[in-house]
C-alpha cells in the first residue's frame, strides 16, 4: 500500500459518519444560547427554522406519486422526460424528437405544476426538505424535524410500497420512435445526492434511524452506486467532458464515500487531473459550456 492509498483509506474512515460538505463546527457553534449568538447566528436560526417549519407541512415523497407512468410501466422507476428536446408526429407517426436548448418541455421545469407528472420537482423536494430537517435537528434537538426527515428517507429509499428502484433508466428519456430508455444526461438530475447524505449522516444518530432502516438505505445505495458504474448511462456519463462529468464524479464519489467504498472511490480521484484537464482551459474558460443557450 503506497503513501496515497495509505492516507485515502485513513480519510474514508474519519469521514463516513462527519458531514463532508457542512462545517461541523459552524453547527456546534449555532446550539448555543440564542443571546449568546451573533447577530449573523440568530439571523441563520431564524431563517433555518422558517424553512425547517414550511418543510414540515410537505411530503413525505415517492416516485409512485406521479401521475404519468413511465416507458418501462414501472410506477418504482424514476423517470423524467429530456427537458430540451420536444416531441414531433407526422401524420400520426412519430419522428424523433426536435432538440431546442434552453427551452425546457411543459413539466420539465422544477416545482411548476405540470412537473407533478414526473419525479424531478419530488425527488428535489426531497433533498432540499430531508437536509434543511436535518440541519434544524442538530442545531436545535427538535425532534419533530428529525422524524420528519428520516420518514421521507424512509419512504422514497426503503419502503416497499414506495421506495424508488435504485436506477435512473427512464431518467430524461427522449421522446420519439420507440424510445423507452432514459439518455446518459438523465444520471445528473441525481447529483443533489452530495448533500442529502451529509443530512443522512447527521440523522443516523437519532433514535429513529434504526439499525434495519440503515442496512436498507446502504443497501440502496451499493446497488445504485453499482449500476452508476456498470450501467450504459452511467458509463457514458461519466465519459462526459463537460459538467455532466464533473457532476458524474461529485455525485459517485460521495456515494462511495458514503459507503466507504474505496475501490470505487480511487479510480475518480486518480482521474480528476485528467478531467479538469478536459473541462477548462490553461486560462479557465469553459469551452464546451460556453456553446450552450444558457451559459
Amino acid at each position: 500500500m503506497n503513501e496515497n492509498d495509505a492516507l485515502r483509506g485513513s480519510m474514508l474512515s474519519k469521514l463516513s459518519n462527519r458531514p463532508l460538505f457542512y462545517d461541523q463546527g459552524g453547527l456546534d457553534l449555532l446550539q448555543a444560547p440564542f443571546v449568546d449568538q451573533s447577530l449573523l447566528s440568530r439571523r441563520v436560526m431564524l431563517s433555518l427554522g422558517r424553512a425547517a417549519d414550511q418543510a414540515l407541512l410537505r411530503g413525505p415523497y415517492s416516485v409512485v406519486d406521479k401521475t404519468s407512468l413511465p416507458p418501462s410501466g414501472d410506477p418504482h422507476d424514476y423517470y423524467h422526460p429530456a427537458p430540451y428536446f420536444w416531441p414531433r408526429k407526422y401524420f400520426g407517426r412519430w419522428l424523433p424528437a426536435k432538440r431546442r436548448d434552453g427551452l425546457r418541455v411543459p413539466g420539465t421545469r422544477l416545482y411548476e405544476p405540470e412537473s407533478d407528472r414526473y419525479d424531478r420537482t419530488r425527488l428535489q423536494r426531497l433533498f432540499d426538505d430531508t437536509t434543511i430537517l436535518a440541519l434544524a435537528w442538530s442545531v436545535t434537538a427538535d425532534d419533530r424535524y428529525a422524524k420528519h426527515a428520516i420518514r421521507l428517507v424512509a419512504t422514497w429509499f426503503v419502503n416497499s410500497e414506495t421506495r424508488m428502484n435504485p436506477h435512473l433508466n427512464c431518467a430524461q428519456v427522449r421522446p420519439g420512435r420507440g424510445r423507452k430508455q432514459g439518455s446518459k444526461s438523465g444520471v445528473i438530475e441525481f447529483k443533489d445526492v452530495y448533500f442529502f447524505l451529509d443530512a443522512v449522516r447527521l440523522l443516523q444518530s437519532h433514535s429513529e434511524w434504526t439499525k434495519s432502516l440503515n442496512q436498507a438505505f446502504q443497501g440502496w445505495m451499493r446497488e445504485y452506486c453499482d449500476w452508476l458504474l456498470h450501467n450504459r448511462q452511467g458509463r457514458a456519463e461519466s465519459a462526459s467532458r463537460n459538467n455532466h462529468g464533473t457532476c458524474y464524479d461529485l455525485q459517485l464519489g460521495s456515494i462511495a464515500a458514503f459507503l466507504g467504498a474505496k475501490d470505487a472511490l480511487d479510480p475518480l480521484l486518480n482521474g480528476l487531473e485528467q478531467r479538469l484537464r478536459e473541462q477548462f482551459t490553461e486560462k479557465g474558460f469553459q469551452h464546451l459550456e460556453a456553446s450552450r443557450t444558457q451559459t
